[in-house]
């Protein structure tokens, strides 16, 4: 399973480490607008997206974890879903 995480603080970051130690899931992209995310990126070897828009246009992931703060989770989940 492709995997792609939208945010690259702490809470993003644990749920990429599992995603990274799953047998059977990948870490397909992380969505982050820092310079920080971008570099975790080529750590991790994941394509780097600085919105959400950006993602969905250019990639269709399997999944996505939203680890932003709570008030955009309802606005990006539906944007996931159209």
């Amino acid at each position: 399973m492709k995997i792609a995480v939208v945010g690259a603080g702490a809470i993003g970051r644990v749920h990429m480490r599992v995603i990274k130690a799953h047998p059977q899931c990948e870490l397909s992209a992380v969505v982050d607008p820092t310079e920080t995310a971008q570099n975790l990126c080529l750590s991790l070897n994941a394509s780097y997206f600085q919105n959400l828009d950006n993602l969905l246009s250019q990639s269709r992931p399997d999944g996505v974890i939203l680890a932003t703060p709570n008030a955009l989770h309802v606005s990006q989940a539906l944007q996931c879903l159209e």
